[in-house]
């Protein structure tokens, strides 16, 4: 996913990862993704942890950014998988 910078911090890739979460949470899977370090804050606010760092040089040549991709993982909230829908 990527927003245009002149829309960063105006929420509108949190609220579209929180709508897929949703999701993820009522089937209770992990959540996993792989993500450039300029958008890490975004995926700890909701919830993702860093399990494992690489470099990643198409990131560092084509996109700008320093290369370095994180492995990030969140665990379905608790209560979610039951069955039942909202």
């Amino acid at each position: 996913m990527a927003t245009r910078p002149s829309y960063h911090g105006h929420g509108i890739a949190a609220a579209m990862i929180r709508h897929v979460l949703d999701v993820v949470d009522q089937h209770g899977v992990r959540a996993v993704l792989l993500g450039l370090e300029l958008a890490t804050p975004l995926y700890r606010r909701l919830g993702f942890e860093t399990v494992e760092t690489f470099s990643f040089e198409l990131a560092k040549r084509e996109a700008g950014e320093d290369g370095v991709m994180h492995v990030m993982i969140r665990e379905p909230r608790d209560g979610a998988g039951d069955g039942e829908t909202s």
